[in-house]
């Protein structure tokens, strides 16, 4: 499962470790938007 915003993002010019938060952060949001 990747998140929508990897497809806009490209992984080449993000960190990794930068993805790793933005993903969480993506995660944190959705679930208060979903709950």
């Amino acid at each position: 499962m990747t998140p929508l915003v990897f497809q806009f993002v490209p992984r080449k010019s993000v960190p990794p470790s930068l993805l790793l938060l933005f993903r969480s952060h993506i995660f944190q949001i959705f679930k208060n938007f979903t709950r």
